[in-house]
């Protein structure tokens, strides 16, 4: 039997209806589909430009990380112990092979009576960037050449005349540097603000004046990958607040931080824990540089007072070799910046700051325990 469906107006209303809601569900799960696979897009691309600014971050607040420190085969240890060498003094020779094998830190110190403009240390500039450059490594340079220079103890006293010699003379070596380079800026030149009777109060005005100046060109530099203030040391300062003050002024907060220990003897972990309680102090994610060249035996016995405890004490030691890796997250780096072997001045018969005597660098290895 043939059966007959009868198309009535209802029937064809109720049709369309079903049509509609079709359209709508499929729509809506595209519309889930599209949503789903819009936030998964967007969860990865956050989480990938959250990645490269952590690590942006991290390379920021760690600048020295990984990298090589240029090593300058010129340098009088190195000289010293091919001479040793070829004398025959094959251990003396050994024993300074563990200086000259390791990178140290080129200073840049300024004017004397036959180069008032400091034209050697241009030569220099120009001669260990384009070195390190050749080497894939990178410089750490000294300035110390500010007015008024090693107030306190005098013994490496001179620097510029005037602030303005100073800038000239700033403005060359940035001018000069072939490769990215770290800078020191200004050995002792804090403590001897913080030491309250080196320097008048013109004089400190004018030092914290300069040292903000040279950290603003330094940090303008695109060859610059990190500068350090100047922080002495704990046994000079067991309070650390009478540093902040003039490493602000100074301008610490557009610098990466610190160093410390320059030329003394305190042992790593004691410098480390100060440091790390006067970086707090001074705020912010910052770091330290930790000169360890000297300081293996730690300080001389405390019947040592005086110039005695500093200027080349028996008994010494060279510390921890330089590196870049540290475990310590405030630590940016352990360097020898005080050139191993170099006189500290001429106490008690002593040849003048700055001479390299083997014999100084020899009894520095000798006392390794």
């Amino acid at each position: 039997m043939k059966i007959t469906t009868r198309v009535t107006p209802k029937l064809i209303y109720m049709s369309m209806l079903a049509v509609i809601a079709l359209v709508v569900l499929t729509a809506g799960a595209l519309g889930v589909l599209y949503m789903v696979n819009f936030r998964t897009a967007n969860t990865t691309a956050e989480t990938t430009s959250s990645t490269t600014s952590a690590e942006a971050s991290q390379a920021m607040l760690r600048p020295l990380e990984g990298k090589t420190i240029y090593r300058d085969d010129t340098r009088p240890v190195t000289l010293a112990e091919k001479q040793l060498r070829s004398a025959g003094r094959t251990a003396d020779a050994d024993a300074l092979k563990v200086v000259s094998s390791q990178p140290g830190t080129t200073w840049l110190v300024g004017p004397n009576a036959s180069d008032p403009t400091a034209q050697k240390d241009i030569r220099e500039v120009i001669r260990t960037s384009s070195e390190a450059a050749a080497q894939n490594s990178t410089p750490v340079y000294q300035l110390y050449a500010l007015p008024h220079r090693d107030a306190c103890a005098e013994y490496s006293k001179g620097g510029f005349e005037t602030p303005n010699e100073y800038k000239e003379w700033l403005n060359q070596i940035i001018a000069s540097v072939k490769t990215p380079s770290v800078f020191l800026i200004e050995t002792d030149s804090i403590g001897n603000i913080a030491a309250k009777n080196c320097l008048s109060q013109n004089e400190v005005t004018e030092r914290e004046q300069l040292l903000n100046s040279t950290v603003q060109a330094l940090r303008q530099s695109p060859n610059t990958v990190a500068l350090y203030l100047d922080a002495a040391h704990s046994e000079w300062f067991s309070d650390t607040s009478a540093l902040v003050g003039s490493l602000k002024r100074a301008g610490f907060d557009a610098a990466d931080g610190v160093f410390v220990n320059t030329s003394f003897f305190i042992e790593t972990k004691e410098i480390s824990e100060w440091s790390k309680k006067l970086l707090e102090e001074l705020g912010g994610e910052k770091g330290v540089i930790i000169d360890t060249s000297r300081n293996g035996n730690g300080t001389p016995a405390s019947n040592l007072t005086g110039e005695a405890r500093w200027c080349n004490p028996k008994g010494r030691s060279i510390g921890l070799a330089p590196r870049t890796q540290t475990s310590a997250k405030h630590i940016h780096a352990y360097l020898w910046i005080k050139n191993i072997g170099e006189s500290d001045g001429n106490c008690a018969g002593n040849a003048a700051a700055g001479t390299f005597v083997p014999e100084l660098a020899l009894d520095l290895v000798r006392n390794r325990t």
